[in-house]
């Protein structure tokens, strides 16, 4: 996009319509950031258009700040050596953010360490990016028309499961070549409270994990595809005579699910049958008696190739079988009468679950990133005891992947920010 919102404005310029560039420099709940353009109207004020055919612009994730590229050298630019991130080091990007009608705060920090700037950072799934210098101001640093997470017109946050309602900040500062926190990351609501996320050491808990990274539209659909869902056995191919032995009543809410089934008869097929009007987007199904796991060749209501088939039944949730039609299933010809009392069944998903074997480290932010140790999974889940209380926690995967992101630890579960 920045390529194309480049193209546009000098296009724009060269037949005298005054047009710029408008800047995210990070999105606030995802890595990378935006831009788009804008054109002068007649009584000066600023049109936000994209640049694609229909000139739509669409934001799709929370924003925090928003700058647009100018002529004019900004009277607030920095006259320093280049030591911060590249936002810094633009002489002609001006705050247009209260330009725009979201829902904003001033927030002012006081810091009891020696600073001569401060800036405000949000997390881009990898490392704290600097979005606002603070204006020195009495006794603290005031950082004006900070985003708190709603966006503007008509756009709608592209969000993810179990999400935070607002954005987390954190306040630093250059000491040398260095960056160093002078305050408690924050999470600004998007009622305008504030929370600082300040370790409470003298209360902790145990924290259950099930991912490092959120659960996106598109990752929740597949499991949402799977309630109403239901097993059924035959002895038939065509499942003329069959029998119900267990139907999906929720949506799924771990990547692997396992439920004891009672069935007094044997059956040579199993299948597995998507709800009425919806696919089969499976990540693994796995069938188990009292021998253990029962193999068998697959099928399914779609012509494929076995490998494709293969994915639903290979231990590893990774990989995935999509039977794109309506009313389609997938199943398991066992090639002789078994009895099966247990079912495993994972929807769709992407490799931010926890997988047994991976090996993993938590973390917890008290002025910088501390470990609260490795741990190699067992089971698809983690858990961390001592962790302490109204903190900011970061889970890394050393075994594979690199998407993750800021979580607190709320009634039981992650909430991403």
């Amino acid at each position: 996009c920045e390529h194309l919102s480049f193209y546009l404005t000098q296009s724009l310029r060269a037949i005298g319509i005054p047009a710029a560039s408008e800047i995210i420099p990070v999105w606030a709940n995802r890595s990378s950031g935006h831009r788009w353009n804008v054109v002068q109207d007649t009584t000066g004020k600023f049109i936000d258009i994209g640049f694609g055919p229909n000139a739509k612009n669409e934001v799709l994730y929370k924003v925090s700040k928003i700058y647009r590229q100018v002529f004019q050298i900004q009277q607030n630019h920095i006259h320093k050596r280049k030591i911060m991130q590249p936002v810094f080091d633009h002489p002609d990007w001006k705050d247009v953010t209260d330009e725009y009608d979201m829902l904003l705060s001033d927030v002012c920090i006081s810091s009891d360490k020696k600073i001569s700037t401060a800036y405000l950072y949000t997390f881009n799934n990898a490392n704290w990016v600097p979005i606002a210098r603070g204006i020195e101001k009495d006794t603290c640093y005031l950082f004006k028309s900070l985003a708190r997470g709603k966006l503007f017109g008509e756009n709608r946050i592209a969000g993810y499961e179990q999400e935070g309602k607002g954005i987390v900040y954190l306040p630093m500062a250059v000491s040398g070549f260095r960056l160093r926190a002078i305050a408690s990351p924050f999470i600004l609501y998007e009622n305008g409270e504030l929370k600082f996320l300040k370790p409470d050491y003298s209360h902790t808990r145990s924290v259950k994990l099930y991912r490092k990274y959120p659960k996106y539209g598109h990752i929740s659909i597949y499991a949402e595809r799977m309630k109403n869902g239901c097993f059924e056995c035959s002895n038939t191919l065509d499942f003329k005579e069959k029998e119900l032995v267990y139907r999906i009543t929720e949506i799924p809410s771990t990547s692997v699910t396992e439920v004891q089934v009672s069935s007094s008869s044997a059956y040579r097929y199993i299948r597995y049958v998507a709800p009425d009007l919806s696919w089969v987007n499976i990540g693994e199904l796995g069938f188990f008696n009292v021998s253990g796991k029962v193999d068998g060749m697959p099928f399914a209501s779609q012509e494929t190739s076995h490998e494709n088939l293969m994915k639903a039944f290979d231990d590893n949730i990774e990989t995935y079988y999509s039977g794109e039609k309506t009313n389609a299933y997938i199943g398991l010809d066992f090639n002789k009468q078994v009895t099966i009392d247990k079912i495993v069944y994972s929807p769709r998903t992407d490799n931010n679950d926890i997988f047994p074997g991976d090996e993993y480290e938590l973390f917890y932010w008290d002025d910088a990133w501390i470990s609260l140790g490795k741990k190699s999974a067992e089971k698809h889940w983690l858990t961390y005891d001592n962790v302490p209380e109204n903190t900011l926690l970061l889970l890394h995967n050393h075994t594979r992947g690199k998407e993750e992101r800021i979580f607190t630890y709320d009634e039981e579960a992650q909430i991403w920010w």
